[in-house]
């Protein structure tokens, strides 16, 4: 139910193969489903580039740079799939 299809991205082969290597599906735990229907219900809230929602009263953030720390991503040089 939480997973992404990675299989699916194929046509982003360095994509595909970050992704594996990180075993990014592992990192999706057991969550209180009422706590993201909140964030979602809350994120509506803010203004569209904003990034920011609310749970249970904590501000989150989950602009871009956030998520890229988060998981350990770095920036590319260039984008792959919009140079197609």
């Amino acid at each position: 139910e939480r997973s992404i299809d990675f299989p699916g991205i194929s046509f982003l082969p360095e994509m595909q193969e970050t992704t594996e290597r990180m075993d990014f599906n592992t990192k999706i735990g057991d969550c209180n489903i009422s706590w993201v229907e909140e964030f979602y219900a809350n994120a509506l809230r803010y203004a569209v580039d904003d990034y920011t929602s609310t749970v249970r009263g904590k501000t989150i953030s989950y602009a871009p740079d956030v998520i890229d720390e988060v998981f350990g991503f770095r920036q590319a040089d260039y984008c792959w799939a919009s140079q197609q």
